[in-house]
């Protein structure tokens, strides 16, 4: 792994990595050595209306064994990811569902720059976002506000819970 930015821990005892590097962009699923045992999302995997490089920056699993993953998208609006986890012969693999997803676009522009995420008693995803930081490194849009943002996958919404930093000129 290269640039691992969070990790979950499944109810069977899969351990998930989100490995963020722009060159070989991954989830991947740890073995008891914790070293990387599969592959469960490749950067070639980007689904259907994502744009960018896929670009994993956090992860959760929930109670029914799915993911949600951060797409940390360089310079863009951020997606929230659902996959469906199984297994095929022995062997992990994740299916994208779109109806439990948030893909960030020119229209959808709530998410810039997130870290981990985990699911709430609510049921709702929240996100820590980033933002910039205030030194307009990151290229996040003016007035991006970071902070705490909770996605909820039934109505496909996404609002702050908690303001943070508003950027100025990033």
């Amino acid at each position: 792994l290269a640039n691992a930015h969070d990790v979950a821990l499944a109810a069977d005892g899969t351990v998930y990595a989100a490995n963020y590097n722009a060159a070989s962009a991954k989830l991947v699923a740890l073995n008891a050595n914790l070293d990387a045992a599969s592959m469960v999302v490749l950067a070639s995997a980007n689904p259907s209306g994502v744009s960018g490089s896929f670009r994993p920056s956090g992860i959760s699993v929930a109670s029914d064994g799915s993911l949600y993953v951060n797409d940390n998208t360089r310079g863009g609006s951020d997606s929230i990811l659902h996959y469906t986890v199984g297994r095929t012969g022995g062997v992990l693999n994740a299916t994208y569902d779109a109806s439990k997803s948030y893909v960030g676009s020119a229209t959808n522009t709530a998410l810039e720059f997130l870290f981990g995420n985990n699911i709430g008693p609510d049921g709702l995803i929240y996100v820590a976002a980033l933002g910039g930081g205030g030194s307009g490194s990151f290229s996040t849009r003016d007035p991006y506000v970071d902070g705490i943002y909770a996605f909820d996958p039934g109505a496909g919404m996404v609002s702050r819970a908690v303001a943070g930093f508003s950027e100025k000129g990033g």
